[in-house]
């Protein structure tokens, strides 16, 4: 009788184990598949906050040991832009700023209006960025990276996928951290 209760018990806690496993993995499909903008047109007006959000997500495993604080204007005004492109925008540049911070820190994403224009301020805690290296971040195949951590292509693809659409992407950077601000044309 009470190896039978063990293992009824087991048996409700891997049961109880299957569901939240089931339950991640269909948040991961919805997110992959919100964050791939699968079966949409290629230039939609967007609230640029449920990318980030989904963006957030997928890079988790590499945030786990980084505090990440969101401040989003409620009434956000929308961007009008290719999803697909705005999303690789936000995972460069939040994974960059997880990459400053190996060993933890802050991350703080903010997002509002400033006129015709809705302003995205992503800012790490890590080390900072030199001013000789902070110059040369958006040019083409640029790393300070170890060879087969990185291509030198993410920001300069986060620079050109900005010119494209008619935002801008700026940096400033001191040993406290490393701000990246964002500024995309507001749907009004």
């Amino acid at each position: 009788m009470t190896r039978w209760l063990g293992l009824r018990a087991a048996s409700a806690q891997v049961v109880d184990e299957l569901g939240i496993g089931a339950r991640r993995i269909s948040e991961l499909v919805r997110v992959v598949k919100e964050y791939s903008f699968l079966d949409r047109a290629p230039v939609l007006e967007l609230d640029i906050t449920s990318g980030i959000r989904d963006t957030l997500i997928l890079l988790k495993h590499k945030l786990r040991n980084i505090e990440v604080n969101i401040d989003f204007d409620e009434d956000l005004n929308k961007v009008e832009a290719p999803g697909r492109d705005l999303n690789q925008v936000w995972t460069n540049l939040i994974d960059n700023a997880a990459d400053a911070m190996p060993d933890g820190g802050a991350l703080a994403i903010s997002a509002a209006n400033d006129g015709g224009e809705v302003v995205v301020r992503i800012e790490d805690s890590g080390t900072g960025i030199p001013d000789d290296v902070a110059q040369r971040i958006f040019d083409p195949f640029f790393t300070t990276k170890e060879p087969g951590k990185g291509t030198g292509l993410g920001l300069h693809t986060v620079h050109t996928i900005m010119g494209r659409i008619g935002g801008s992407i700026t940096v400033s950077s001191s040993d406290q951290g490393t701000i990246f601000e964002v500024r995309l044309p507001a749907v009004i």
